[in-house]
């Protein structure tokens, strides 16, 4: 056994910088390896575009209470028409005919009202113009 350590030391010592030159490829090869995954860890993330998370928060959110869908908004989610489509022509925004705030339609105060009750507004102006100031308790409204 001594002999086979004393061979191998002597070879590495008449090595060294092909040794060195070898290990420096070897790990750039597995940082390139890495880096090439955690980008497509990133680019995956990126392509979560707002029709998933638009439907998700209208279909089955784990957080939230399924919100009642509209004819149109139930065609369209049973493949009948662009989802995107319908979530949009219902409104970005929705208040109680009744009530003085105005909510995203996935907002706890939004699905504590009535369907018959409900009004649709596209726009934050449009629900203004009509009388109605943002929901407080509603989180990412003043945000947006």
């Amino acid at each position: 056994m001594g002999e086979k350590f004393r061979k191998v030391k002597y070879w590495t010592e008449d090595n060294q910088e092909k040794i060195f030159y070898a290990s420096l490829a070897v790990l750039l090869g597995i940082f390139g390896f890495l880096l090439g995954k955690l980008s497509e860890i990133e680019h995956k993330k990126a392509q979560i575009g707002i029709e998933q998370a638009v439907q998700a928060d209208y279909t089955k959110s784990a957080y939230s209470a399924p919100i009642e869908a509209t004819n149109a908004q139930k065609q369209a989610l049973e493949g009948q028409g662009d989802t995107q489509n319908a979530l949009n022509s219902a409104g970005q925004y929705v208040a109680s005919k009744k009530g003085t705030a105005y909510h995203l339609p996935t907002c706890p105060g939004a699905k504590q009202i009535k369907e018959e009750n409900k009004i649709y507004f596209q726009t934050k102006e449009e629900a203004i113009a009509a009388g109605y100031k943002p929901a407080a308790n509603c989180p990412g409204l003043l945000s947006n």
